[in-house]
């Protein structure tokens, strides 16, 4: 699962506006995974124009609002690749998915890692 894929389909596909689904602090972190994702995606140059946005409300200055009006040449190409070895291997590492239940969690990306390393034994 490519993450960084996933965002840059939707960049693609036509959304613009990216923010949290709420104001909780619990809506705010989960939102911070995907604003350094878009950060990361313009860092790379893969998008066409970027506007980031950072609340101050709470003192956390967490991002709140970020635009990203479609993607550059680069950004589509990066996008038709199969290879996903060009992107940084560490951008799976800034989505974190670690479901827990009790305090018992699966590190989700530890658990592709494993099976990506494992089929190709």
């Amino acid at each position: 699962m490519d993450v960084l894929k996933e965002v840059l389909g939707e960049v693609k596909n036509g959304k613009k506006s990216f923010k949290p689904t709420g104001s909780s602090k619990e809506q705010m972190e989960d939102f911070q995974s995907v604003a350094k994702l878009l950060i990361y995606a313009n860092e790379q140059k893969f998008l066409g124009s970027f506007l980031l946005h950072k609340e101050s409300r709470s003192g956390n200055m967490w991002y709140d609002l970020i635009q990203a009006n479609g993607l550059s040449h680069k950004g589509d190409l990066f996008l038709l690749s199969n290879a996903t070895e060009s992107c940084d291997p560490l951008i799976n590492e800034i989505v974190q998915l670690k479901p827990n239940f009790y305090g018992l969690g699966i590190d989700l990306n530890a658990v592709i890692r494993w099976w990506k390393a494992r089929t190709k034994e």
